[in-house]
């Protein structure tokens, strides 16, 4: 079976707390083609902020995918996401608390985060967000959707 490539992003209004996240999956051997907005799956967060929200919307996406999403590439312009995997050893050495001693923000999704990659043993994969179309890949063309979906549905939500 052709592994996943799954694109998350998310938008946020920090004055209200309130963000969408977004994805979009397809088979790895299915990348050239522009996804139908359709299949672009958008789902609203409360009480949160940017990094969380990135988080919460990879987790959301993993979980919805379930079987589906072992061993899949995750595109995603998220330097929370994308250190992660970096941060590991150290984060769960200290419990997931900072040298101060108080937990870490997002500390929950983190653990979320690391007991996911485990079970479905998936790759992360940066993007450059925001790039001009000019200057584009098709990965990118297909990350700028996920992310137009996000921010296009926070837009509607708030009467603009």
């Amino acid at each position: 079976m052709t592994p996943l490539a799954l694109f998350t992003d998310g938008s946020v209004h920090p004055p209200t707390g309130a963000g969408y996240a977004a994805y979009f999956a397809c088979r790895e051997d299915e990348l050239a083609a522009p996804p139908p907005s359709e299949e672009i799956m958008v789902k609203r967060f409360e009480k949160t902020n940017a990094a969380r929200l990135e988080l919460s919307a990879l987790l959301w996406a993993l979980e919805e995918l379930g079987e589906q999403a072992q061993n899949a590439t995750i595109y995603t312009d998220s330097q929370t996401i994308t250190g992660l995997p970096d941060r590991r050893t150290r984060i769960e050495s200290t419990d997931f608390h900072a040298k101060t001693g108080r937990l870490l923000n997002n500390h929950d999704l983190y653990r979320a985060f690391y007991q996911t990659w485990d079970k479905r043993q998936f790759t992360v994969v940066k993007l450059e967000g925001h790039t001009s179309t000019a200057r584009s890949t098709a990965l990118q063309r297909i990350f700028a959707q996920v992310d137009q979906a996000a921010r296009k549905t926070l837009r509607c939500s708030r009467g603009r």
